[in-house]
């Protein structure tokens, strides 16, 4: 789902994390449009030096927006593919083959009994 303010991570009951990217959003979206206001009217009355300060602002805080953005549509399409896999939880599954006897003990069975007592 490709909406700002974290409405993937809410549509999935993740309100923590909706919250956050809501919060975050929000933030940065209101700090760029106040710096590029500001650094118009800095413009417009010749204030070089202000200008350029606000010009600063704006593009980290845009480029914070975009980065933030993107995080949490990354997020909230992992999201939409686990429900459509029905997974539920974790994002990330690990599957290793079960370990075999073999792979964790020596073959002679008197050192496999050595081996087992320190970890007991």
């Amino acid at each position: 789902m490709v909406v700002p303010f974290g409405v993937g991570q809410f549509a999935h009951d993740k309100k923590r994390r909706g919250t956050v990217y809501a919060i975050t959003e929000a933030t940065l979206a209101g700090l760029a449009t106040f710096s590029y206001v500001n650094m118009v009217s800095l413009a417009a009355d010749g204030k070089v030096d202000e200008e350029l300060r606000w010009r600063m602002v704006s593009a980290v805080s845009t480029a914070g927006f975009a980065g933030v953005y993107t995080a949490q549509v990354i997020d909230g399409a992992r999201l939409w593919q686990l429900d459509a896999e029905g997974h539920e939880g974790l994002a990330l599954e690990l599957t290793l083959p079960p370990p075999t006897a073999s792979a964790w003990l020596p073959a002679d069975p008197a050192v496999a009994r050595f081996v087992a007592i320190p970890g007991a």
